[in-house]
């Protein structure tokens, strides 16, 4: 998809192979220097690119107070400017259902658009995104153990309509070309914030990369494009292993015949498909869990999923079922610097990430001192399974944690409600407000500590 040419071709190649004819198109601006760049680039080509009519729309998330503002104001300057009809949304605060912080904007956002594109009878949604973000949208999806569909990154276009007319640019060539035409830009604050997983690829990870392999932006963009054709192949192969495969479908409830998993990589292909197509996320681990336990020839084990599911491993299936459990189940991923509520376990988890560990280790058992790397990241807090074997502080050695729980004069009824925090390889860390594992203690000399806290709603 990486285009060498200028913004300009690139644009133009980009829509004349693409777009219709006379269509209708709506730009996303955000008041930033991607999206700015692209305004002007579609308004000074705006007869090569033969469209019907041009909009603008921008959405004031309202989270850096007067900044916010004087972007909303700034986008609808530029659109008067140039002849554009302006369309904005100022939002109003999350709720506690609204999820992340970045979930939010991005839900947000896009049904904004998509509103905006039924009643105006547009025909395409213009995103900003560049070769960039391209290949940071690969590396974050290489980290988290994507497969092949979420290799090929963001998508040039979308069945919806959305496409990325930028994705053969990269970045440094748009600020270039705005500062050759003296063309004003606003800069978000926020995306210096490296709390945010994207801001951290974008400012840490990828330019220390680039040290050593000056072209990996334009290499991982090639690289998705390269996915994104070879998907097109393996597509009819995924949808017919799921045709032949999943024997039976409800609401809540899936049967897998366990023959489909000699198939080797295409079963795991397929199970990422079923499961992207349930809502439910995708974690390397539970992927490889499902297809371990689809090639097995007995029967027994229960695996606790995101979103209320679990696999029941039965002798010649799977069953993948939607709140089978009795009581309350929850899988929330603690993937965020900050806050992440758990409505289900009627609590909230705070990360503040790693430190230097100053000041008294707290005692409360509320907040604590953990001692775990990067690689157990990102932790995860969740029911407590049967198969859960727990470390606890001061102990001799593992036990069930369910033993250790009922050990603590802990109800049977509470122990089914009880969360504990694991690692990405599902080792218990944290009973929350009860106590550490032993094994991630924080040991003396230890140069930094990870500092995690739990809050009940009441």
């Amino acid at each position: 998809m990486y285009n060498s040419s200028t913004p300009e071709q690139a644009v133009i190649d980009f829509c004349n192979t693409n777009l219709k004819k006379q269509s209708a198109i709506l730009l996303c601006v955000s008041g930033g220097a991607d999206s700015v760049a692209m305004l002007h680039l579609f308004a000074d080509r705006y007869r090569d690119l033969f469209l019907k009519k041009m909009f603008v729309a921008h959405v004031n998330h309202a989270l850096r107070g007067e900044e916010s503002d004087e972007d909303q104001r700034y986008v609808k300057q530029i659109a008067e400017t140039l002849g554009v009809d302006c369309f904005s949304r100022r939002l109003e605060s999350r709720t506690q259902e609204s999820g992340s912080l970045e979930e939010w904007a991005r839900t947000e956002r896009y049904n904004y658009f998509l509103q905006l594109k039924k009643s105006l009878g547009i025909d395409y949604i213009a995103t900003a995104h560049t070769a960039d973000d391209q290949a940071e949208t690969v590396l974050m999806r290489l980290f988290r153990g994507a497969g092949l569909r979420g290799l090929r990154g963001i998508l040039p276009v979308r069945e919806d309509g959305v496409i990325r007319p930028l994705l053969g640019v990269n970045r440094l060539q748009l600020l270039e070309w705005l500062e050759k035409r003296k063309i004003a830009y606003r800069v978000d604050s926020s995306n210096m914030d490296q709390t945010f997983k994207r801001n951290w690829v974008r400012l840490a990870v990828l330019p220390s990369i680039k040290n050593q392999e000056p072209e990996v932006v334009e290499n991982l963009s090639f690289f998705a494009a390269r996915m994104l054709d070879l998907g097109k192949f393996v597509d009819k192969e995924i949808n017919k292993w799921l045709d032949s495969h999943v024997l039976k479908s409800s609401k809540g409830l899936l049967a897998i015949d366990k023959e489909g998993f000699k198939e080797g990589a295409l079963a795991t292909e397929a199970i990422v498909e079923l499961y992207r197509q349930q809502g439910i996320p995708l974690i390397r681990g539970h992927i490889e869990d499902t297809v371990k336990a689809g090639l097995q020839t007995s029967e027994g084990g229960v695996k606790l999923l995101p979103g209320g599911w679990r696999l029941i491993n039965k002798r010649d299936e799977l069953l993948l079922e939607k709140n089978g459990l009795s009581g309350a189940v929850f899988f929330c991923t603690l993937d965020l610097i900050g806050e992440t509520r758990c409505d289900a376990a009627g609590a909230k988890i705070l990360i503040s990430g790693f430190r230097e560990p100053k000041g008294t280790i707290p005692r409360d058992n509320k907040t604590v001192w953990l001692d775990v790397k990067e690689e157990d990241l990102p932790l995860v807090f969740r029911t407590v399974e049967d198969k859960d074997q727990f470390w606890p502080l001061g102990g001799r050695g593992p036990l069930k944690t369910k033993q250790f729980l009922s050990k603590q004069g802990i109800s049977r009824s509470r122990r089914d409600r009880t969360g504990v925090v694991v690692t990405a390889r599902g080792e218990v860390v944290w009973v929350p407000g009860v106590r550490i594992s032993h094994a991630f203690r924080v040991r003396e000399g230890c140069r930094r500590v990870f500092i995690i806290s739990y809050q009940p709603y009441n």
